[in-house]
């Protein structure tokens, strides 16, 4: 008695005081009846379905169970994120091929909008002798029962929707109503999960965006830092593809790290309207959703004290944009900026650290080799002339004694030899710091080392210079000098008596060094890779070994400058030297204490 009371209550058993007979036109305007057992068993389930914790395997199990009882062909559930966003499928059954998060448009989404807004199912139209009207042409189906998805308070979730390829009779009003019943239970149990995710995911969202400063700065190693903003957010966002991008010199974005990459997604970031998107973020810095639905996404500007120095894109199917997901982003974003910018600034230190380790290296061994041919210079030049002095000298003071006539040409020989010492002497000190550098400048020091060694060594060398009558810092001009000493000494030791061009240019931010030579060449790239490959072991063993390359290239860097050499077999070699100016130039005296390799 009890089933049955609920039962008329629910109104799904036949009686002849509830229900009166059906005409006989009434009938061809409707499928028949379903029996009240199949009725309440289909409420029975529904209630039943609460039990289920996922959205989607509620949806998926509604959607079957109103099959079975509708007899149509294909079912499917579309959502909205908010009231003004689009219809979303977010669940598919039957003959229905669409995938998850394709937008719904057209004719189609006027029904849902229709059914919502009235409360009530909206049924295809028959004529009044119970044939189907034709629908419209941007329909995928002919027949179909929608049931609006509201809430007791009011709040429109979406729709199910109920459709066959073949024209059929609307269901009967008692079974539409059951349906219509379980889809308002339906909607409770939606909403409770979509809170009940929206409650978890915000909590994660705020885990993850509080650990992520510890997790980012966690390290100051590039890699790891890339791939612990990758990490969080995917976990942000529930996002399939995550790339971290650079801009590089001329602009263009490189990808430095991702996560989720497939060529599908790469084809996808390729689009027209991708790449417009991508653009407008690193031209003005501002956070946009990136892709259209089914792709929804986002793209953050990674920004340093104002300046975008890469992107981050995000990429997720079958989902709408949500806005406060965009804010955790963006101060994701923020903090991997900073973390990305400390690791390169890292690892900068890094690479300085480890080329002053080899300069001062090169240094140390430099100075013994510059000792070592000083000394010898002493030795065979000027202690030998001093010596040859000395003895005619005694010479001169035994026939001076005698008061041998021979006594005034030892005299004046002995003094010939003295001045050719004082020549010789100047010559070694010269080499070692040139004076004209310190008394004259950079120009002066260089036309007397020129002039030097077109007279010891017929070497002719242009000199073209647009500098201005003002100093240059004293670090520079020492720097400068010394890598034209080593380019032109390795001119004058690997391609002889060539003609040859130095040429200075000072611009507003730089000093611009060329020194150019027309002599046979080489190959630079196995000079450079027998540099690289050289052991330990083997650079002990050859100390001076290709040190003038290593040497010059170490003295730009430690100015912040840049050091480019290019050669072609029989046409000859170009040193390119950029030395910046102004305060980024630093003011070390390091570089003045190393000698250029000989």
């Amino acid at each position: 008695m009890a089933s049955r009371a609920c039962a008329l209550e629910w109104g799904m058993v036949e009686t002849t005081e509830s229900r009166p007979r059906a005409s006989s036109s009434l009938l061809r305007l409707y499928q028949p009846a379903s029996s009240g057992t199949e009725r309440l068993q289909t409420l029975l389930s529904a209630a039943a379905l609460t039990r289920l914790s996922d959205s989607d395997e509620l949806l998926d199990a509604a959607l079957a169970l109103g099959l079975r009882f509708t007899r149509y062909e294909g079912a499917l559930a579309a959502l909205q994120a908010a009231s003004d966003e689009p219809f979303l499928i977010r669940a598919t059954a039957g003959a229905e091929n669409r995938a998850a998060g394709t937008v719904l448009r057209g004719e189609e989404a006027r029904i849902l909008w229709r059914s919502l807004r009235s409360r009530e199912p909206d049924h295809h139209a028959v004529t009044p002798d119970g044939r189907p009207v034709p629908p419209p042409s941007d329909l995928p189906y002919t027949s179909w029962l929608c049931l609006p998805l509201v809430t007791a308070h009011g709040r429109r979730l979406g729709a199910l929707v109920f459709h066959s390829p073949r024209s059929m009779l609307p269901l009967a009003p008692e079974d539409v109503e059951t349906l219509n019943t379980s889809a308002a239970h339906l909607a409770v149990n939606i909403e409770n999960l979509q809170l009940h995710d929206n409650l978890e995911r915000t909590l994660d969202e705020l885990l993850t965006l509080h650990g992520a400063g510890q997790a980012i700065s966690s390290s100051l190693q590039l890699e790891r830092v890339l791939a612990a903003i990758l990490d969080l957010s995917r976990r942000i966002a529930r996002a399939e593809c995550c790339l971290i991008s650079s801009v590089d010199a001329q602009g263009e974005l490189q990808v430095l790290a991702s996560t989720g990459e497939t060529p599908e997604w790469l084809s996808y970031r390729a689009t027209r309207g991708v790449r417009l998107t991508l653009n407008a973020v690193l031209r003005d810095g501002v956070t946009r959703p990136l892709g259209i639905p089914p792709v929804a996404g986002w793209c953050t500007a990674l920004k340093v004290r104002a300046q975008t120095i890469g992107l981050l894109e995000i990429y997720a199917r079958g989902r709408t944009h949500r806005y406060d997901e965009s804010h955790l982003l963006a101060g994701l974003a923020t903090q991997a900026a900073i973390a990305m910018e400390n690791a390169k600034l890292y690892r900068a230190l890094h690479g300085n650290e480890q080329r002053l380790q080899r300069l001062v290296e090169t240094m140390i061994q430099t100075q013994e080799d510059e000792r070592r041919r000083a000394a010898y210079d002493i030795h065979d030049g000027v202690a030998q002339t001093i010596v040859s002095a000395h003895q005619h000298l005694q010479t001169y003071e035994a026939l001076a004694a005698a008061g041998q006539v021979e006594a005034a040409d030892a005299l004046t020989r002995g003094l010939d030899l003295l001045q050719n010492a004082i020549i010789e002497t100047r010559k070694v000190i010269s080499g070692l710091r040139p004076s004209a550098l310190d008394d004259f400048g950079l120009v002066t020091a260089l036309q007397h080392y020129l002039q030097a060694l077109h007279e010891d060594f017929g070497l002719e060398v242009e000199l073209n210079e647009t500098l201005s009558s003002d100093r240059l810092p004293a670090i520079i001009e020492t720097t400068v000098y010394r890598i034209v000493q080593q380019a032109l000494t390795n001119v004058r030791q690997h391609a002889g008596v060539v003609p040859c061009r130095v040429r200075l240019d000072r611009h507003r931010t730089e000093l611009v060094l060329e020194v150019r030579d027309w002599g046979p060449g080489f190959d630079v790239e196995s000079i450079l890779s027998e540099v690289s490959a050289a052991s330990e072991t083997q650079r002990a063993a050859n100390p001076g070994r290709r040190m003038g390359l290593h040497g010059m290239r170490e003295r730009a860097n430690l100015l912040g400058g840049t050091f480019e050499i290019t050669s072609t077999p029989g046409k000859g070699t170009t040193v390119l030297v950029t030395i910046p100016l102004g305060d980024s130039a630093p003011t070390t005296s390091l570089l003045e204490q190393v000698p250029y390799a000989e």
